[in-house]
Formats: structure tokens, sequence, C-alpha cells
């Protein structure tokens, strides 16, 4: 039986996800931990992951033009390369200058690679496949995401290793693109982002996904940190993190139907809410042993689906020739939370310990939970049916 061009190359692009994914979840633990390691304070640390989140920023600005100047696979294969390379560079040298620039280098490299492997799979799936395959790409995220953390266990944090691995699974993430024989599907259109369309059809997805992103960015950047802190093994962070990433992956698609069967405000509402309470008790039981590890579970299917409705709830509200503009425009407004949230977060735990990772996040989402309750009063439900199948992905961590 001959298999569909298309399938092939989508299941190129699942590879491709898979391998990035696990170079991108072994360096996001790693590098917290050896920062700690080499007596980097708690706003240094922070800084890193803004850093991360601010080449991405300028990653998402530009992305569109490379793919369409050089086309997918080139584009691809450059961001690549540099997402590899700097982060090899990262166990050269210990300096906090050094690592925000290549930090920096690492968010620009892996946003072109999100934008490039996402229009791919736009381009090449079919209507009648594109929800399964769009679920599909989430999980393949956070199994890769799961699996790099696994890694950790596997060298010592202080040495070379873990970072050669991080790159080694970058490098080789390009093989399965450039050794198919289906050709990528065009290029995108010129089409410029559209921010402020965002607020002007919803302002739940404008103020949300920045505060989604401030969450977010600190969330997957500063916990290993937090576990760390409070005295767990670089393979029990890397354990906690392959937890909080499981709950991510468990919770997407039963979050995503509840929110297609009824007013998504209210499904964001519910899950804000139930973020705040696990925060709190993050902050105030402080779990530890195989209770934080199956807590961990939750914490991560609560927080990591936010996105995912903000988006779906933005495009209900925008007409639908423009859905990729309003996604690219989500996106950016993330960027800018994320970049600034790992500061914020980290400035916080100086002054209450590692518990101010929580009080960071429990505050902001009860900010979003409060707005989205204004927003509901001021603002019926969208009189056509919510479509499940919009073309909007969750960044990933």
């Amino acid at each position: 039986m001959r298999i569909k061009p298309g399938y092939v190359s989508i299941a190129a692009v699942m590879a491709t996800v898979f391998l990035m994914v696990i170079g991108n979840g072994l360096i996001g633990t790693l590098l917290p931990l050896r920062a700690r390691l080499s007596s980097f304070s708690q706003a240094e640390i922070g800084f890193l992951g803004s850093a991360y989140f601010g080449g991405m920023l300028l990653g998402a600005l530009i992305a569109s033009r490379l793919i369409r100047r050089y086309g997918h696979i080139r584009a691809i294969a450059a961001c690549m390369v540099l997402a590899s390379t700097s982060t090899l560079a990262l166990a050269l040298y210990s300096n906090l200058p050094f690592w925000l620039a290549l930090r920096f280098l690492n968010g620009f490299a892996f946003a072109g690679l999100y934008a490039g492997v996402e229009s791919w799979l736009q381009g090449r799936s079919e209507d009648a496949i594109r929800g399964r395959v769009l679920g599909l790409y989430s999980v393949m995220q956070y199994a890769g995401w799961g699996v790099g953390t696994q890694i950790i266990g596997l060298g010592d944090p202080a040495s070379f290793e873990l970072f050669t691995l991080a790159a080694i699974a970058l490098s080789v993430a390009i093989l399965p693109l450039v050794l198919i024989d289906t050709a990528p599907p065009p290029v995108p259109e010129s089409g410029a982002l559209r921010v402020m369309d965002v607020w002007r059809d919803s302002p739940i997805g404008f103020i949300g996904a920045v505060l989604i992103g401030l969450v977010n960015g600190p969330f997957w950047t500063i916990t290993p940190v937090y576990g760390s802190e409070i005295g767990l093994s670089a393979a029990g962070v890397g354990t906690f993190m392959t937890m909080l990433t499981i709950g991510s992956a468990l919770f997407q698609i039963p979050v995503g139907r509840f929110s297609d069967k009824m007013d998504r405000r209210k499904v964001l509402l519910v899950v804000c809410l139930f973020s705040v309470a696990l925060e709190l008790v993050m902050v105030v039981f402080r779990p530890h042993g195989s209770a934080l590890m199956l807590f961990g579970i939750i914490l991560g299917g609560a927080v990591a689906t936010q996105y995912y409705v903000v988006a779906a709830h933005a495009n209900d509200r925008a007409p639908a020739q423009d859905a990729v503009r309003i996604s690219a425009a989500l996106l950016l407004l993330y960027c800018i939370g994320a970049m600034l949230g790992p500061t914020t977060a980290a400035l916080l735990m100086g002054l209450l310990g590692p518990s101010g990772l929580f009080v960071h996040n429990a505050a902001l989402h009860l900010v979003l939970a409060a707005f989205v309750f204004y927003r509901m009063m001021k603002r019926p439900r969208p009189s056509h049916p919510a479509d499940g199948d919009a073309l909007t992905f969750r960044p990933a961590p």
C-alpha cells in the first residue's frame, strides 16, 4: 500500500519536532542547575530565561520572512545549526553576559524552528485530519520535553556531557526533513502582524496571551531552580519537570473539548482559579517526595492548557481569513510576557524564597481570572459555534 506523500511529510516533521524538543527540554532544565552550581543569583538566572524569550520575540517577528526567502528546509536547517551551536557553546564558559547572548540566540533559533515546522504542518495537513495532526504535534512536543528532562539524570550538570547530548539531539533533528522525497509546502504569503486587531476583536486574547506568557516563562525556566532550592537532586529535578510535562500532555485534549462545548471564557476562568488554588498549595503546604511528583502532573495540566483556550477564543472572535495572522500576533504577545516573567519571578524568589515563584504565578492567574470575569459581564459569547479545529498552536516551553 502506497502512503500518501503528505502523510510522509507530516511524519518527518513530527520526528523533527520530537528530537529538537528533546534538546530544548534538556538544556532548559540543565542550564538553571548549572547556573546555581556556578553561584549565579536568582535574578541572574531569571535574566537567562528572559534572554531566551527575548530571542524568541525577535525570531517571531522575522521567521516568516526567512521562510519566504529561503524556503522551509533551508530556513529550518539554518535555525537548527544556530540552536545546536549556541547550545554547545554554553559549556565553554560560565559567564553571565556570554550565556545571555547564547540564550538569546537559542530563543531566536527556536522561534524559527517552531514557525517552520508549524507552517509545514499547516500546508501539508488535509482538512479531514488537521485536528488530529495538531493534537499529535502537541503530544510530540510534550513527549520530547519529557525525554529531554529525564536525560539530565544521565550525567553531571557541572560537566560538558549533557550540553553535548542536547546539541547532538538538535543536530540530528534535521535529518528526517532532508531525507524525505516529498516537497515542502509552498512558502507562506507575506502579511504583517496585526497585534492591535487582537485587542479589537478579543481583549481576553490580548491580555491573556501576555499574562500566560508572564506565568509560563518562569514556570518552565525557573522551576528547576525551585526544585534545587527545596533539596531535589539533579535527577529529582528532571523527574519533577517530567511530571509537569506529562500533566501538560494529558490535560490538553480534555480541556480543549470542554472549551469546544461551552463558552471558552468559562473554561478559562475555571482553569485559572484552579491554578491559583494549586499554586497556593505549593506555597503553604510545600509538598515533597512522591506527593510533589503526583501534584506536578495536576499543576502542569492546569498551567499548560490555558494558552490553547485563549488562542481558540481569539480566533472565534476574528474573521476566518485572519486566523494565521491572529495566531502570529498571539505568539508575539506571549513572547513579550515570557521574556519579562522569569526576571520578575526570580526577583520575588529572592525576597520570599523558592515559594516566591508560585506566589508570582498565583497573583497573575488571579488577575487573569478577574479580567475574564469582567469581560464575561461586558460581552456575550460568540453566536457562532466554537471551532475546535482552528489553526492555533500552543507555544512550546
